[in-house]
C-alpha cells in the first residue's frame, strides 16, 4: 500500500492539548516510517481520521479535512504527507433532522450509529455498511483474547491522554532521582538507590542539600533520618 491509515476514536476532548496530540500522533506516524537506510521519497502519506464528539471549533460541519497551505489557501505541496479529517459527529443529530434516517448514505448512518449507539433503527433501514462493523464488533466480542486487547490498547491510551501532564512531572522528577543516585555514589562510592528510594520526598529534597556538607554516607543518613 502507498498510504498510511491512522483512525481514532475520540469520545472525550480537553481542548487545545487535544488538537496538539493529533498533530503529534499524525507527525509521530510519520516518522515511524523513516527506519535507517530509508530515503525521504519512500515515505507514504498519513491519512489521519478522527472521528470526535465535539462540534469544530468554527464550523457544525460533519466533516472538515485539513492539510498545510499558505494565506491564500492554496495547498502547499500536491503530494502532502499528513492530511488529517476530523468526523465531528454530532453533526448527524443536525443532519437527522434535515432528512429522514432512511435517507441517511452509508457513511452517515455509521456516524448515527457512533453517536447514539442505536443500531436496530439504523439496521432496519439499511444493512450495508453498518451491519458490517457490527457484525464485526459482535465478533470482536466474542473473541475473549482479541476483546481484552483492545480494552487495555483504549486504557492504555486514556491513561496517556488524562495524565499526560502528570507523567511528564513523574519523569522529571525520575530524573532528577537519577542524577542525585549518581551524585551520591560519585562522592561515597556506595549504592544509595534502595535508601533514596524509601524517603519521602521531603527528606529527598533535604539529601540534594546535605550531600554538600556531609563527609560521609552515614553522616548523611543519620542527619536525613533524623527528620522523622
Amino acid at each position: 500500500m502507498n498510504r498510511h491509515f491512522n483512525i481514532e476514536m475520540q469520545t472525550t476532548y480537553k481542548g487545545i492539548a487535544e488538537m496538539m496530540r493529533f498533530e503529534f500522533y499524525g507527525a509521530r506516524a510519520l516518522n515511524n516510517q523513516l527506519n535507517s537506510g530509508k530515503k525521504y521519497k519512500d515515505l507514504k502519506p498519513v491519512y489521519q481520521i478522527i472521528f470526535i464528539d465535539e462540534y469544530a471549533w468554527n464550523n457544525r460541519n460533519l466533516i472538515n479535512h485539513y492539510q498545510m497551505r499558505n494565506e491564500q489557501g492554496e495547498n502547499e505541496s500536491y503530494y502532502p504527507l499528513i492530511l488529517r479529517t476530523y468526523i465531528h459527529m454530532p453533526a448527524i443529530n443536525d443532519i437527522v433532522k434535515e432528512k429522514e434516517l432512511q435517507r441517511l448514505n452509508d457513511f452517515e448512518q455509521l456516524v448515527y450509529l457512533f453517536e447514539n449507539n442505536e443500531k436496530n433503527d439504523i439496521l432496519k433501514s439499511k444493512e450495508r455498511l453498518v451491519k458490517v462493523f457490527v457484525d464485526k464488533y459482535e465478533e470482536m466480542q466474542k473473541d475473549d483474547e482479541l476483546w481484552s486487547t483492545a480494552m487495555a490498547i483504549q486504557m492504555g491510551e486514556a491513561r496517556y491522554r488524562y495524565g499526560l501532564e502528570d507523567s511528564f512531572e513523574e519523569g522529571k522528577k525520575k530524573g532528577e532521582e537519577l542524577l542525585l543516585i549518581k551524585q551520591l555514589e560519585s562522592k561515597y562510592h556506595e549504592d544509595c538507590s534502595a535508601w533514596l528510594q524509601s524517603l519521602s520526598n521531603e527528606q529527598i529534597e533535604a539529601v540534594s542539600s546535605l550531600i554538600l556538607v556531609c563527609n560521609s554516607f552515614q553522616e548523611l543518613k543519620d542527619q536525613v533520618m533524623s527528620m522523622k
